[in-house]
This record gives structure tokens, C-alpha cells and sequence, in this order.
């Protein structure tokens, strides 16, 4: 445990979390359960790290995931796929938006429509997109990232890390390089 030096509160640390052994529902910025206990309803409010916003994702071996914040680009990307994906939806984690100013209930709602399942990704201050999404994709077995709506600026933070986007694609190997 810790305490945040910017808000004084008490913040457990993953190891405290993993040692009580199950999520407590509360969206503790260090949860390792992906916060389980937290109703999809309110997952979109309340979550501090990667975790299932609709539906269920447990691929045989590695799979897909499209950034998808409800644009044009990841709805044309979505109509040309022949597989199943999951879509993976990075926000600000203040906020609650994605960079188009959509909050990210109405994106839990596109997806639904498309009954596919979606994975919240905040992006809290002080951590960068790629670390997160990076973390995002080993947590969920994720090794291609389909760019979908991703940002020009998000595009050039992947490039400068490693990841190679090659026709809309940011492919990470298994043992956690990038690849085009």
C-alpha cells in the first residue's frame, strides 16, 4: 500500500490486491482481476485499468483486436474482417472520452450493436498509450492490433516504440516484440 501523493488517499498495490485473492468490486487502480465484480453498466465509469466493457473474450491462443472508438475508420475495418476480434477502446482515464470527445458509454453501445465484445483501456495521467495498450495486449492475448480509429498521434507514439503499422496494422509477436 501506498499513499497517491496527489490526492492523499491510500492506494493498495497489485501484489496487496492479488494477495486477498479475488476482486472486491470497489475499481482499485492496481486490480489484477480485470475488475470482475464491477457490473458491465458501470464499467465504463469506474474502471482503473484494461477490462471487458460487453461480452466475453477467451481466444484458442492469441487473437485480434481493432482500436475502435465508434469512428468511420473502425466501422470500415470491422465491415472487411472475416474473424473474430475484439474491439479494444483506449479513453482518457479522467475524463471518461476518447479523443473525438465520445464519452465511453456511447462506444459500449456501438459495440453492442455489433455484438462483439469491447475492451475498456484508460489511459491514466503519467502513463503512456503504449505502455498501456501494450499491457492491455498481454493481459487479454492480443498479438495483432488492427489500427481501426487510431489517432495520428497514437500511431507515431507506436512507431517511436517499436511497433511497425503496416497497412493499418500494428502486429506484437508472442514474446512481446513488434512486428509489421
Amino acid at each position: 500500500m501506498y499513499t497517491d501523493p496527489v490526492n492523499g488517499f491510500q492506494v493498495f498495490t497489485e501484489a496487496g490486491l492479488t494477495a486477498r485473492g479475488r476482486c472486491c468490486g470497489s475499481g482499485c487502480r492496481h486490480c489484477p482481476y480485470q475488475h470482475e465484480r464491477i457490473p458491465y453498466s458501470q464499467r465504463p465509469v469506474r474502471i482503473q485499468r484494461p477490462a471487458l466493457l460487453s461480452g466475453t473474450w477467451e481466444p484458442e491462443g492469441m487473437g485480434t483486436a481493432v482500436v475502435f472508438r465508434n469512428g468511420r475508420d473502425s466501422r470500415a475495418v470491422l465491415a472487411g474482417l472475416q474473424r473474430e476480434v475484439l474491439l479494444a477502446c483506449p479513453f482518457d482515464a479522467f475524463s471518461r472520452t476518447v479523443p473525438a470527445g465520445f464519452k465511453v458509454a456511447s462506444v459500449t453501445e456501438a459495440a453492442l450493436a455489433f455484438a462483439l465484445p469491447l475492451l475498456g483501456v484508460p489511459i491514466p495521467a503519467g502513463r503512456s498509450f503504449e505502455e498501456v495498450m501494450t499491457e492491455a495486449c498481454a493481459t487479454f492475448h492480443i498479438d495483432t492490433m488492427v489500427r481501426g480509429d487510431l489517432t495520428t498521434t497514437e500511431a507515431q507514439a507506436l512507431g517511436e516504440s517499436g511497433v511497425t503499422l503496416v497497412n493499418g496494422l500494428a502486429a506484437r509477436t508472442r514474446d512481446g516484440n513488434c512486428s509489421g
